[in-house]
């Protein structure tokens, strides 16, 4: 029996490249801003039932520190969802097909450094511990769930 090694030099390894399906993408914005909204009003509900207080500096006096507000809370994470969603679709567009075989991808890369720099906001505030955590978490749950979202409901669906 003659085994022989197939020949490689015909084989060409293109990349696959990833498309953002446009239609459903603002379907998917408003899934992650619903979801993010809706985790990290979780958190804040947990939070403030176990008496840990969100204080975040006053609109007029950033030198006073108020009550965080529910508003707040769904209003950031709608912004947040938005941001993703048109940054999503900046990467998908055709000008960066070549150059960007995957527009999730760097979205995820992205929503990591942002994330990053954004926890010095609550991790700088003259706050508890206890509350500096809290809202680094609900940093985190927003990146999380508003990038998985995007990424599993912004894309178009591989054929095979």
């Amino acid at each position: 029996i003659e085994v022989s090694e197939p020949d490689i030099s015909e084989v060409t390894l293109e990349p696959a490249i990833e498309r953002i399906a446009y239609r459903r993408l603002w379907k998917a914005g408003l899934a992650a801003a619903v979801l993010a909204a809706a985790a990290n009003l979780f958190v804040y509900g947990a939070a403030s039932t176990v008496g840990i207080p969100l204080l975040v500096p006053a609109p007029s006096d950033p030198t006073q520190m108020i009550p965080m507000s529910v508003l707040s809370v769904i209003v950031i994470s709608v912004f947040a969802a938005a941001g993703a969603t048109m940054l999503l679709a900046f990467f998908g567009l055709p000008f960066f097909r070549g150059r960007l075989p995957r527009p999730t991808r760097i979205l995820w890369v992205t929503a990591i450094v942002m994330w990053f720099f954004s926890l010095a906001g609550p991790l700088g505030l003259p706050v508890s511990n206890e509350s500096k955590a809290v809202m680094s978490l609900m940093h985190t749950v927003t990146a999380v769930v508003i990038v998985a979202t995007l990424t599993l409901f912004g894309r178009e669906r591989q054929r095979k």
